[in-house]
């Protein structure tokens, strides 16, 4: 088909926008309106052609001979919207308005322009004519209500919301509105008057009463909030909500508390309907502050988490978590596993190739970490803990101080030692520089790979090369003392004296 649009097709086309204008503004394209449509139409044309500056020397000249005309001076103000002239925008539709004050498009076309330039206000009393014009509007009173909220005058978007409900009843997102006014408003009473009436409206919406309840425990009022828990318990007994604060609230002791809580948790988690989310949500905080509970409400968290991991074999999130959580009880090497089956099931996810990562190096599992690294570089090749690990695995390849009898069973020949420990140490160092090449402004990382690399190299024996890495290191350090660092670099100097 040819790209050019034919003069029939651009007419057609243009009629086709006439049309639907003409018929949703009674009277706009007149021939009272306009003499010429010809012109016109040519001026629309240019408008969406883009040539904006002969569209507005057309649309000036009917302004002038028809000081009368509302359409002109409305298109006239688009027109100069697009070219971004906004004092004229604004002119051009006032003088629409003025001519004829009735036409609601032109009142929205001004309440929009003076909401993008954040006069709140005036686009309020915008949409108060359009109130005015046509009283049970929702769209329009809504949007007053929105428009008073954004210039903080909460009097006129409750009356506009209140307008609201008598026309359509009551209305979670009405209601939520109101809540959110007077409660930011510190109106406590009449915050719980908005969430009791979506309760009342709607009795058998668990969801309304656990937001009651956790309302009521903001402001200090719990007594009333296991009321409204124990109401959605009777409703539904298996609420994951209510039941998990309900079970928290009335545990007799700390230790107690705990394991009714666990017990509700291990419930929820049971739950497959229950979104995984929603068990994390409950678990998290569970788990950060593992490393402070005593052993026996640790090994309740773990069993909790393995068993979120049972219920959802195919979730990468379950199996993170629970190898958060063993970390922080000190099972690393279950952990690991954990990991691998969480990046199994999903790659783009790096802080659990990170994790991973760390506990290999930790655990001395080097050619696991290897092989970790090498995979994790090929799904991130500009994550310089990729190149980090993959250096230190690369390193720890050969033992820099392997006996003869180490050697003689990976293989090496005693005088080739020399040479793979060398090939060794740096294709090590040259990933470790690459990683510091990408580490940017990050400090603490580049402090972590230059001690890495002083470290190493002290262990290859290249003296020269350990100091200067050490004292790079010293000057990314920062306020914390690094005592290891420092003795390495006495141990330097003592090896150079020798």
């Amino acid at each position: 088909m040819n790209r050019y649009m034919s003069p029939i097709l651009c007419v057609m086309a243009l009629w086709c926008l006439c049309l639907p204008l003409a018929s949703a503004q009674p009277g706009l394209y007149t021939e009272d309106a306009i003499q010429d449509q010809d012109k016109f139409l040519k001026a629309k044309n240019l408008v969406l052609l883009g040539k904006l500056d002969k569209a507005e020397e057309l649309y000036l000249g009917f302004a002038k001979s028809n000081k009368r005309n509302d359409v002109v001076m409305y298109e006239l103000s688009r027109l100069y919207m697009n070219k971004k002239d906004i004092e004229n925008a604004n002119k051009y539709i006032k003088k629409a308005i003025q001519i004829n004050p009735a036409n609601q498009w032109y009142h929205r076309l001004q309440a929009n322009y003076a909401e993008k330039e954040e006069l709140y206000e005036a686009a309020m009393l915008s949409y108060g004519k359009l109130i005015a014009l046509e009283p049970q509007n929702v769209g329009y009173l809504n949007k007053h209500a929105q428009l008073a909220t954004k210039a903080l005058d909460e009097e006129s978007a409750l009356s506009s919301y209140h307008k609201i409900e008598t026309i359509i009843g009551v209305s979670e997102d009405i209601s939520r509105n109101k809540f959110e006014i007077y409660s930011a408003a510190g109106e406590e009473k009449a915050a719980v008057a908005e969430l009791q009436k979506l309760v009342t409206t709607f009795p058998n919406s668990t969801r309304y009463r656990n937001n009651m309840a956790s309302y009521l425990i903001e402001i200090g009022q719990e007594k009333e909030a296991m009321a409204q828990y124990q109401q959605v318990l009777s409703v539904d007994p298996e609420d994951p909500i209510a039941l998990i604060a309900v079970s928290a609230k009335h545990g007799p002791g700390d230790s107690d508390t705990s394991t009714g809580l666990a017990s509700a948790l291990s419930t929820v988690i049971a739950n497959p309907d229950i979104v995984i989310d929603q068990k994390i949500g409950e678990l998290l905080p569970m788990v950060t502050d593992l490393d402070q509970m005593v052993q026996e409400q640790q090994a309740e968290v773990i069993q909790l988490v393995r068993q979120l991991a049972d219920v959802h074999p195919n979730e990468a999130k379950a199996h993170a978590i629970l190898g958060d959580a063993l970390i922080a009880s000190g099972d690393e090497p279950s952990a690991i596993a954990s990991y691998q089956r969480a990046v199994e099931l999903t790659k783009n996810v790096f802080p659990i190739w990170e994790q991973l990562m760390y506990a290999q190096e930790n655990q001395k599992q080097y050619d696991a970490l290897l092989e970790t690294a090498e995979e994790a570089l090929d799904y991130y090749p500009n994550q310089p803990l990729c190149y980090y690990f993959l250096g230190i695995a690369t390193a720890r390849q050969i033992d820099p101080q392997m006996s003869e009898e180490d050697l003689f069973m990976r293989g090496i020949k005693i005088d080739e030692s020399m040479r793979a420990k060398s090939q060794a140490y740096s294709s090590a160092i040259e990933h470790l520089d690459e990683a510091l090449l990408m580490t940017g402004n990050n400090q603490v990382l580049q402090y972590q790979i230059l001690r890495s690399m002083a470290f190493m190299s002290y262990d290859y024996e290249a003296m020269e090369k350990a100091e200067a890495y050490a004292m790079q290191a010293l000057e990314k350090q920062g306020a914390v003392k690094d005592t290891a660092l420092e003795n390495l670099i006495q141990s330097i100097e003592q090896a150079n004296k020798n």
